[in-house]
């Protein structure tokens, strides 16, 4: 009965080991299950070339998206380096349509086309669409009214 009391009133001993191991685990190199070192993630840096050629690529019309892919960065990476630089964030998908796009979104609606067919000829999603038959001043159809 003493052996086991003194088990789990012996605090102290308790926190020591638990205090060395804790030590030990912060002094060697992380591992995986298997004791096989993970080696660390370094956070690639671009040079300013690099950064030119990000913001080149940009304004020529590739996305957040594949320009992280393409340099190896995180999405936000990207947008902190055009923010920088003072180029404007595209939104979304929006940026696929232009104004003569608009006008012909508006006119094909008008037309009846619905609004999941427009973004499928577009190339996006249904919510840009709406979003320019609205800047458009376009009367949307009730669910009655639809053909």
């Amino acid at each position: 009965m003493v052996g086991a009391l003194r088990t789990y009133c012996n605090h102290n001993l308790a926190t020591r080991q638990v205090n060395e191991l804790i030590e030990k685990a912060r002094a060697s190199n992380p591992t995986d299950r298997l004791g096989r070192r993970i080696p660390s993630k370094a956070n690639p840096k671009l040079a300013s070339d690099q950064v030119k050629q990000l913001i080149g690529l940009y304004e020529q019309g590739d996305s957040i998206y594949q320009l992280s892919r393409r340099f190896g960065i995180h999405r936000e990476t990207v947008k902190d380096h055009l923010r920088r630089a003072g180029i404007p964030i595209r939104p979304g998908n929006q940026a696929k349509l232009n104004d003569a796009d608009k006008d012909e979104i508006a006119k094909l609606y008008e037309a009846g086309l619905s609004i999941h067919k427009l973004a499928l000829r577009f190339g996006v999603t249904d919510n840009p669409v709406h979003n320019a038959l609205k800047e458009r001043g376009v009367r949307m159809r009730s669910t009655y009214e639809r053909l």
